[in-house]
């Protein structure tokens, strides 16, 4: 698997198929730590960050510096296998990790505050197989969205650190049925999409905890 940085003509032009995209392949030849990626960001300040199967890889159009996982300083980040990515309006990075939980990253002191599933606390993250993050934008800096891997939903409110949480139940026809999140997005009016692997698509409605299920398409 490789990266590709896709540079855009016009708009207009691309819709009419007058421009046509360029392609760049980055990849280990480049200095690219590793070839298989998960997802990437590009923050408020320009860098692109990319999650791989070894390490969170920061990338300013020359070099790339990689943060992977010291198991002796817990500053760094909980694990190398990086799949999901966030920034939120702190200019923090969150980073969903496989199996190993969520991490909150600072890119100035390049140091990472954990969170992790503790067997004896309920306010703790709900699994550590972290698949989609987003940080909630009608409450900016307070709250993040996490979508796990056979967790259900989790609701951290970043200040105090404390975690809600939203599991799916298979019978219940007109709200969330999967515990296993793909994917979380803003709808048009408020509230969250969220896309689950067996449950289809669901509309949350966030102030109030309720779900509409809103189709099958992803079953």
């Amino acid at each position: 698997m490789y990266l590709f940085l896709i540079l855009f003509g016009p708009v207009c032009g691309l819709f009419a198929g007058i421009g046509h995209p360029t392609f760049e392949r980055l990849s280990s030849e480049q200095g690219l730590s590793q070839r298989k990626i998960f997802c990437t960001l590009q923050d408020r300040t320009g860098f692109l960050w990319i999650g791989t199967e070894d390490g969170l890889v920061r990338y300013d159009g020359y070099t790339f510096i990689t943060y992977r996982n010291d198991p002796g300083d817990s500053t760094t980040l909980s694990y190398n296998q990086i799949r999901a990515l966030a920034e939120d309006s702190n200019g923090h990075l969150w980073v969903g990790t496989y199996g190993s939980g969520l991490n909150r990253f600072n890119p100035v002191t390049e140091t990472a505050r954990r969170y992790t599933h503790k067997e004896n606390d309920p306010e703790s993250l709900s699994n550590n197989s972290v698949r989609a993050l987003f940080p909630d934008p009608d409450a900016p800096g307070s709250i993040l969205w996490i979508g796990t891997y056979g967790g259900g939903l989790d609701k951290l409110d970043i200040k105090s650190g404390t975690i809600r949480h939203f599991t799916g139940d298979p019978d219940n026809l007109g709200g969330l049925r999967d515990n296993f999140i793909y994917a979380i997005c803003k709808g048009r009016s408020r509230g969250l999409l969220i896309a689950t692997r067996g449950g289809g698509l669901v509309r949350n409605t966030a102030s109030r905890g309720q779900y509409h299920h809103v189709s099958e398409f992803l079953r």
